[in-house]
């Protein structure tokens, strides 16, 4: 894997969750105009499913973001988040269901993954993080969830294995997300209400 993509593609997916964020809170808050932020961030997308053509990322017109991946089954998928660090335990209807130093009891849940698998991992001393894989309604595609909350993130580490396995072009996705705004963590919008208690003046977004 390309160091230098791989780079590129981690920030440009926090870049992504961040827009993903702020149109979010931006629609709660009925702010004007979103839907031209939307209609911007879709062609953006489009520009990523061109470059990147092993994932699919979309918008909806309401502003949620789903990302899949083109894999045959959820258990393909499975096999290679076994390979990211850190992996805990295995869920296929609810998390952890099983852990990984459950050896017998692990294969077994393993043997029974078909339409979703909740994949758990260790983060730094005390953290955790999941991602979800599930079976799309659309023929050879899995979708992946997850809330990254850093670029090692491993639901981000896991797109990167196969949206890097076919590259195309060099389109400046992270020049093109930051241009549309709303790329402040989302600890940051909080910060924003709270010192609007202070000052009512200071825009939302």
């Amino acid at each position: 894997m390309d160091k230098r993509q791989l780079r590129i593609f981690k920030k440009e997916m926090m870049a992504l969750f961040r827009v993903s964020s702020g149109i979010a809170l931006a629609r709660r808050k009925r702010v004007n105009g979103l839907q031209a932020y939307i209609s911007k961030v879709k062609k953006i997308l489009s520009k990523a499913n061109s470059k990147y053509r092993d994932v699919l990322f979309t918008l909806s017109d309401a502003g949620v973001l789903s990302i899949a991946i083109k894999a045959k089954n959820v258990k393909e998928v499975f096999e290679e988040a076994m390979k990211v660090d850190g992996v805990t335990g295995l869920g296929v209807a609810r998390f952890d269901s099983a852990m990984v130093e459950q050896n017998e009891g692990f294969s077994a849940l393993v043997e029974q993954i078909k339409d979703a698998a909740y994949v758990s991992y260790k983060r730094g001393q005390n953290g955790s993080s999941t991602v979800l894989l599930q079976k799309s309604s659309k023929r050879g595609q899995v979708t992946i969830e997850f809330e990254p909350d850093a670029e090692d993130h491993p639901g981000i580490v896991l797109l990167a294995a196969y949206a890097l396995r076919s590259v195309k072009g060099d389109a400046k996705i992270l020049e093109h997300l930051q241009g549309i705004g709303f790329i402040d963590d989302p600890d940051t919008y909080g910060e924003r209400e709270w010192k609007k208690g202070f000052d009512p003046r200071m825009d939302d977004i």
